[in-house]
């Protein structure tokens, strides 16, 4: 009975075909899919590669406490109207793509460690903004970001996400010749439409996750508070 449940979970949760997706499109093995450290050093290898850029050398990276994650605005007790509630699309990629995060865009001295200002997020609401160096822009967390081109990360978030618009586009299309025609082949596209753009959020989601991850090769605090913050 236990067989049978895992085979009708995998026929309506399709997750073998959504591994096999992650694997072929990332280029890593099966089991390399469980993991964003793997996953996403091969997707930034291969991107890099393909510029005859080579990546650094990985170390072991210490994370002695826990970053800030997504700012929590204290909250005013009492009744209001017209409370509204926002779901932003792919928000943290979007924020790397918003802020130009990526290792060779922040600013740096010349020891090669991360230059960066005082600031809070109730400040940055209010209006108050600290002095930003000329082609830079300021996130957050008080880090700066060069505006000058387009850092690896924020162009493969732009690449993936486009990608995943188009597949989605041809879900949604797949779906209504399915409701009009009823033909096998529409079925068969809308499930694989499906697991591709859904393979594609997967990455894009996950990109957040191996930043703030002391065992990747691009493992950077300032990076991540970066985004938790502007978020």
């Amino acid at each position: 009975r236990d067989t049978e449940l895992v085979e009708k979970l995998d026929d309506k949760m399709k997750l073998i075909d959504m591994a096999l997706a992650l694997a072929y499109d990332a280029k890593v093995s099966l089991m390399d899919v469980f993991t964003q450290v793997r996953m996403w050093d091969t997707i930034i290898h291969n991107h890099l590669f393909k510029q005859k850029i080579a990546v650094p050398q990985s170390y072991d990276n210490k994370k002695d406490e826990q970053y800030v994650g997504a700012h929590v605005k204290e909250p005013k007790p009492g009744g209001y109207d017209w409370v509204m509630s926002f779901d932003l699309n792919s928000l943290y990629p979007h924020l790397i793509m918003q802020y130009n995060i990526s290792p060779e865009t922040m600013l740096r001295d010349n020891r090669g460690q991360t230059i960066k200002v005082e600031t809070t997020v109730d400040e940055l609401l209010d209006g108050i903004f600290p002095e930003v160096p000329d082609g830079y822009g300021l996130a957050a967390n008080g880090c700066f970001f060069s505006k000058a081109r387009q850092g690896f990360l924020p162009e493969i978030m732009e690449r993936m996400y486009n990608d995943r618009v188009v597949y989605k586009d041809k879900m949604i299309a797949a779906q209504k010749e399915y409701e009009a025609t009823k033909s096998k082949q529409a079925a068969k596209d809308i499930s694989r439409y499906k697991n591709m753009q859904l393979a594609k959020k997967v990455q894009l989601n996950s990109a957040y996750g191996a930043i703030g991850n002391p065992h990747f090769r691009f493992f950077d605090i300032n990076q991540a508070t970066a985004i938790t913050l502007g978020g």
